[in-house]
């Protein structure tokens, strides 16, 4: 996946997690929202964070372990 496709993504993280948020279906600080980046990586949202303030600078990528890339 192209640094491109991966900063749309992002973005595209960001703005899910706020509506789900905004809709009332999930809890301030419940879960991750993730996507599959290819070879392994995922990209997530923060743990502890509100899902209605996650932006897209603050997404983690991870490994297949869980490790911070």
């Amino acid at each position: 996946m192209s640094a491109v496709d991966v900063e749309r993504l992002r973005v595209e993280l960001a703005e899910t997690s706020r509506a789900l948020h905004s809709r009332g279906w999930v809890a301030n600080h419940d879960g991750n929202l993730s996507a599959r980046l290819g070879d392994g990586r995922l990209l997530c949202t923060p743990t502890a964070v509100s899902k209605g303030d996650v932006r897209p600078e603050w997404m983690l990528v991870l490994d297949a372990e869980g490790t911070v890339v």
